[in-house]
């Protein structure tokens, strides 16, 4: 059997400590593999030392980075410090019950034309998985929106998601990586990411084997509606439109501007709540636009 690849688990974390202090626990049981662990503290003042009494006590390095320009930054800025063969993404709200998810991960990179691999993930309340294949899509954007990573079933895809997935760093140097362009609170940057690869040939595959549990916490994260969330208005939107601009095709514009832009701006429940916020909303909407439509 082929030795298994060096692996740098990239873990950005923002008002979850306790949260936090879970997944590293979860981490310091993985067997079967030495993994460093690059933590992305995003908080000020710094997380507790405490949090990483688990993770310090395991066969596993750590490496705390601090880095306060949003979650695309923070991780960019992990893969900076790190140093393994391929890179694994983690969220900050997950739990990982199974102590070979590593192992799991690496063990697909075995196969040369592997480029990355989105893992399972389960969701509340009863973290179950989904039957079948993920669903079937007519185009690679259809997959990389709507692909059910809860599915059981592994197969070829067009879709990434940094809750939990790894990739070659290779790959990631190939293309580029996470594009800076998604900054402040981002959304659809592993979407983005994943086509790049696609429409570079590389294969991505779905491994249902390497699954975690998606807590979903309410506040901190990319949570757009946390009060503390102090990007300005315009920088909450960027993201949601240069998704939009570069990947939506004609046909599903109409559906992603409702659901992939409204509904994660104006309706947020505390804006509905907040008419009379509706106003700086609509001009952040406009600003992030025409910024987005810059860089596109």
């Amino acid at each position: 059997m082929d030795p298994l690849p060096s692996l740098s688990v990239i873990l950005a974390t923002w008002r979850r400590p306790d949260s936090a202090r879970l997944v590293l626990g979860d981490l310091a049981r993985q067997t079967g593999v030495r993994a460093e662990v690059v933590v992305i503290d995003q908080n000020l003042p710094p997380m507790d030392e405490s949090i990483y009494e688990f993770i310090r006590a395991s066969p596993h390095t750590l490496k705390v980075v601090g880095q306060r320009q949003g979650v695309v930054a923070a991780r960019r800025a992990g893969v900076a410090a790190s140093s393994g063969d391929v890179l694994v993404f983690i969220d900050d709200d997950i739990r990982i019950p199974d102590a070979n998810f590593l192992v799991n991960h690496a063990r697909n990179y075995a196969d040369d034309e592997v480029m990355a691999v989105c893992g399972q993930e389960l969701s509340p309340p009863d973290y179950q998985p989904g039957a079948g294949s993920g669903g079937e899509f007519a185009t690679p954007f259809e997959q990389a929106v709507f692909f059910h990573r809860a599915s059981t079933e592994r197969r070829v895809v067009a879709h990434l998601a940094t809750c939990n997935c790894s990739l070659r760093r290779d790959a990631w140097e190939k293309v580029g990586g996470l594009d800076p362009a998604f900054a402040g609170n981002s959304y659809g940057d592993d979407y983005d990411l994943a086509l790049r690869m696609h429409s570079a040939g590389m294969n991505i595959v779905f491994d249902p084997s390497a699954s975690m549990q998606h807590t979903r916490a309410p506040m901190g994260g990319l949570r757009l509606d946390d009060p503390q969330n102090d990007y300005k208005e315009w920088e909450k939107y960027v993201s949601l439109w240069l998704f939009h601009l570069r990947h939506v095709p004609p046909k599903w514009r109409p559906w992603n501007f409702r659901q992939g832009i409204l509904r994660k701006s104006l309706l947020l429940k505390r804006n509905a709540l907040r008419p009379w916020r509706w106003p700086s909303v609509i001009w952040g909407l406009l600003r992030a636009r025409a910024v987005a439509k810059r860089v596109v």
